[in-house]
């Protein structure tokens, strides 16, 4: 997905989707596009990533950057 923060807009992945209102009061930005129609990764990816993410103690963004192929993580160009 496709979301703005301040002036720059950045590539964002959805790991979980919900109907339900979180118990917090965020400010949620806006998803300006979502760029791909499929996940990237599959049931399994995203449960190895998470306990990747666990075990050595890192960010589950950053090992989800990681595990994704760098094509998906380009700045996309605005469509016509």
């Amino acid at each position: 997905m496709l979301v703005p923060v301040k002036k720059r807009k950045y590539i964002g992945i959805i790991v979980h989707v919900t109907d339900e209102k979180p118990d917090v009061d965020y400010e949620f930005r806006e998803i300006l596009d979502v760029l791909d129609s499929t996940p990237a990764l599959s049931a399994e990816m995203m449960k190895l990533t998470h306990w990747v993410s666990d075990y050595y103690v890192a960010s589950w963004g950053s090992v989800l950057k990681t595990a994704l192929p760098s094509e998906l993580l380009k700045q996309p160009q605005p469509r016509n």
